[in-house]
């Protein structure tokens, strides 16, 4: 999350339109041009990007072989973000994009943190889930560990892998962050970096039919099957969710 956002003091104004300009169209082009190139498909990551509409949003490029597939936009922007002038995201405007058979959703940091959410992309059928967020480092943190059950949580209820990508080194604004990468699926973490300080490559062989397989048995899996939709209507059809503006660490 924000990984092209250069420095900034945190004494000084914060200039969202500026470092939208200074920083949107080449981090796409070397996104564009590292898919192209390597002839795969990139989940970029997020940055500042303004729509036409004038708003600016905490955005997620997916790219596959040079092609543009879809923005993301963060749906539950923080209160900081909101201070930055970013704007959040709407349920409906989540979306799952094809890629090789494979169905790729992306949802950004603090997203995770509320079910409805992902159980909007459940309805779409997902298999894999890319959640791009920072965290803060700690030197003492007693619940990080128990923190893991949250993504294994999210995989096991709307039965898809999550592919957690954090990151390491420092915020724009000088704020320690912890990497605390991982991949789960339905029955647990599968893999998970060893350092929150280093950069590190995680690489896993994921079985996409296994999930097919699970989908037979939505008594034990894919909880949301059982959801009482009507319940959520109106909350789908929302610009924002209004919640208690607690922050919480991923």
């Amino acid at each position: 999350e924000y990984f092209a956002i250069p420095p900034f003091p945190s004494s000084s104004k914060f200039d969202l339109p500026f470092i939208t300009d200074q920083t949107f169209e080449i981090t796409i082009q070397m996104i564009q041009e590292a898919s192209l190139q390597n002839n795969l498909c990139i989940v970029g990551g997020s940055l500042f990007r303004q729509r036409q509409d004038g708003l600016y949003y905490n955005s997620c490029p997916v790219f596959d072989k040079g092609h543009l597939l879809a923005f993301q936009d963060k749906i539950h922007v923080t209160s900081k973000e909101h201070s930055w002038g970013l704007n959040s995201g709407v349920l409906s405007g989540l979306q799952v994009f094809n890629v090789d058979g494979i169905n790729v959703s992306v949802v950004i940091c603090a997203d995770i943190l509320f079910p409805i959410t992902i159980a909007a992309l459940r309805d779409q059928n997902a298999d894999l889930l890319f959640i791009p967020l920072t965290s803060p480092l700690r030197k003492s943190d007693l619940t990080q560990k128990y923190r893991d059950c949250l993504f294994v949580a999210r995989a096991f209820d709307t039965n898809v892998y999550v592919i957690k990508t954090g990151s390491v080194g420092k915020t724009a604004s000088g704020v320690n962050i912890a990497g605390r990468s991982l991949i789960a699926g339905p029955h647990g973490v599968m893999l998970k970096a060893e350092s929150e300080t280093e950069e590190e490559i995680l690489t896993i062989d994921l079985n996409i039919p296994k999930l097919e397989e699970m989908d037979l048995y939505p008594q034990l899996f894919g909880h949301y099957y059982n959801l009482n939709t009507n319940l959520f209507l109106n909350l789908r059809t929302l610009n924002t969710l209004d919640y208690v503006g607690i922050v919480f660490d991923v």
